[in-house]
């Protein structure tokens, strides 16, 4: 669960891959986990999503990557 201001929320399809508090308040995140408790039943499928959402995004050997390429680009600038 995240919130759509966070950058991860863009990685994540709500109720697919995870969920998206669009209100972030009391009330938006109370409703957020409300929806998310009316469908216990696909909890597995979506954290299996997730899963693979953080593993082609968020996993330490695409950060490794990442780190790589732009440490890589500021050395050729210099």
């Amino acid at each position: 669960m995240c919130t759509k201001e966070t950058g991860t929320s863009r990685y994540i399809e709500n109720n697919k891959s995870g969920f998206i508090i669009t209100e972030t308040t009391p009330k938006g995140i109370a409703k957020a986990i409300e929806d998310a408790l009316e469908i216990t039943d696909q909890w597995s499928a979506i954290g299996a999503k997730g899963r693979s959402v953080f593993e082609k995004h968020f996993s330490s050997s695409v950060f490794q990557k990442r780190l790589l390429e732009i440490v890589g680009k500021a050395v050729l600038k210099t």
